[in-house]
C-alpha cells in the first residue's frame, strides 16, 4: 500500500529508523484522490511537503459539492472533498523527504512470512515493529482474518473523459435511478485535470451471481449521458477508465494476531464504509499515528496490546457499516412480486437526507465528509422527545441498523 509511506516519513522525520518494503516502485497513479485543502495542511504541519510543493500536488480546487436524489432532496456545502491531488507528485515529494530523513526504501520487494525476496535474493529486515499498510488485499490481514469473508463490497466503476460539458462543482454522491440490476448506483463527479471524472458505485454483499464489474460498467456507459445532460456519448474520449471493487468487514478495527504488529489504513479496516478510498482517512490520522507509535518505540511498547490501543474501535466508523447496510442490496431480498418496490432506498435516504438539511451544517457536514459521525447520530441527538418522524416514515432505516449492529 502506497500511503504507508506518509506514516514511514513522519517517523523517519523524528529520528526513528524506518524501511519501508515496496512490492513494485513507489510511485502514484495518474487518477487524482480527492481531498479538502483543510484536510491536506497536515503535510505541511508534518514536515512532509511544503508550501510551495502543496501547491502543486494540488492540481484541481472547485465548489460547491452536493449530495442528494433527483426530485426528492438536495444538499450543497462547500470545501468538502473539492481539492484534486495529483497522487504521482504527492508520493514522489513524500519519498524524497522520506529518503532526506535518513529512511530506507526498498522497492521491486515482495512480502513473504515476514521475509523480504527481492528477485529472489533473501534480504532479511530486522524491526522493532512491522506496520503493515499493504491495503485491504494484506496477506498479514488476511491470515488475522482466518479466510473470514467480507460481510459487504463496493462495486466501483468510472473514468476520466474530455468531451464531457464542464463544471466547476461537484457531487459527492448523486443518484437517480431506481435498483437496477439488484443494485442500487450513486453516482460522483469531479473537475480533473485532464477532464472530467465520474464515478458510479453500489453497495452489496459478496455473494455468487452478483452482476459482474462488466455489466456495471454497461449500465455506466449507458447512464453517463443522462447524468451529465447529454444525448448520446459521440465526442466523448476516455482518458482513463477505471473498475474494481473494495473489502469491508465490520469488525473493525483489525486486530493485529501477535506483538510487534500494526495494521494502518485499509489493512486494518479503520475508515469509513461508504468510501472507497484511504487517503482522507490516512491524512487525518496521521499525526495520532506519528505520536503513538514514535512513543511506543521509544519507551518499548511493542506488546500486541500496546500497539492495539493506537487504533481503537470507532463508534462512528461501526455507524457508517450500518449505514453502508441501508444503502445496499442484499442477496437475500426480493427483486421481484407486488411488493418489491425499486425506489425504496431512493424514498428513505431521501427523506434522511431532507432531514439532515433540516437540522443544518453540523449534522449533514460531517455525513459528506465522512468522518465524526453520520446522519443516524445526527438525527438521533437533536430529534430526541422532539421529531421522530424519519424513523417512523423509513422504518427501514432503523431495521438496517439494527440489523447490522447485532
Amino acid at each position: 500500500g502506497t500511503l504507508g509511506i506518509f506514516l514511514a516519513a513522519t517517523l523517519s522525520k523524528r529520528g526513528i529508523k524506518v524501511a519501508c518494503v515496496e512490492r513494485g516502485k513507489l510511485i502514484g497513479r495518474d487518477q487524482e484522490w480527492n481531498i479538502s485543502r483543510e484536510d491536506m495542511k497536515v503535510f505541511v504541519e508534518m514536515g512532509l511537503l511544503s508550501e510551495t510543493e502543496l501547491e502543486e500536488v494540488l492540481v484541481s480546487e472547485f465548489n460547491p459539492v452536493r449530495m442528494g436524489f433527483e426530485g426528492i432532496s438536495e444538499i450543497t456545502t462547500t470545501d468538502v472533498l473539492n481539492c484534486g491531488v495529483s497522487p504521482a507528485l504527492l508520493l514522489k515529494y513524500v519519498k524524497e523527504h522520506f529518503l532526506e530523513a535518513g529512511g530506507t526504501l526498498l522497492e521491486g520487494a515482495a512480502f513473504k512470512a515476514a521475509t523480504v525476496h527481492p528477485e529472489g535474493v533473501g534480504v532479511a529486515v530486522r524491526a522493532k515493529v512491522l506496520v503493515d499498510a499493504m491495503g485491504s488485499f494484506s496477506p498479514i490481514a488476511a491470515q488475522a482474518r482466518r479466510g473470514t469473508k467480507p460481510d459487504s463490497v463496493v462495486l466501483m466503476v468510472g473514468s476520466c473523459a474530455t468531451g464531457l460539458p464542464p463544471t466547476t462543482s461537484a457531487d459527492l454522491l448523486w443518484s437517480f435511478t431506481p435498483i437496477n440490476r439488484r443494485l442500487q448506483y450513486f453516482w460522483e463527479v469531479f473537475p480533473a485535470r485532464d477532464g472530467i471524472t465520474t464515478y458510479m458505485f453500489a453497495y452489496t454483499d459478496p455473494t455468487p451471481g452478483r452482476p459482474s464489474l462488466k455489466d456495471v460498467y454497461a449500465d455506466y456507459l449507458s447512464d453517463l449521458p443522462r447524468y451529465r445532460g447529454i444525448s448520446d456519448l459521440d465526442g466523448v474520449s476516455c482518458v482513463r477508465p477505471f473498475f474494481g471493487f473494495v473489502p469491508n468487514w465490520h469488525d473493525t478495527p483489525l486486530k493485529p494476531i501477535t506483538s510487534r504488529l500494526l495494521h494502518i489504513g485499509d489493512s486494518a479496516g479503520n475508515r469509513s464504509a461508504l468510501s472507497f478510498a484511504g487517503f482522507g482517512s490516512m491524512a487525518r490520522h496521521l499525526p495520532r499515528l506519528t505520536e503513538g507509535l514514535a512513543f511506543a518505540l521509544e519507551t518499548n511498547q511493542t506488546s500486541r496490546g500496546a500497539l492495539q490501543l493506537l487504533q481503537p474501535k470507532s463508534p462512528a466508523i461501526s455507524m457508517t457499516a450500518a449505514m453502508q447496510f441501508s444503502m445496499g442490496t442484499r442477496s437475500n431480498q426480493v427483486f421481484d412480486g407486488d411488493s418489491f418496490d425499486p425506489n425504496i432506498i431512493q424514498n428513505y435516504l431521501g427523506s434522511s437526507f431532507y432531514h439532515m438539511a433540516k437540522y443544518g451544517e453540523s449534522v449533514y457536514r460531517p455525513f459528506m465528509q465522512v468522518t465524526a459521525s453520520i446522519f443516524l447520530m445526527g438525527l438521533v441527538t437533536p430529534c430526541s422527545f422532539q421529531d421522530y418522524t424519519c424513523f417512523c416514515s423509513n422504518p427501514y432505516i432503523l431495521d438496517s441498523y439494527l440489523e447490522c449492529s447485532t
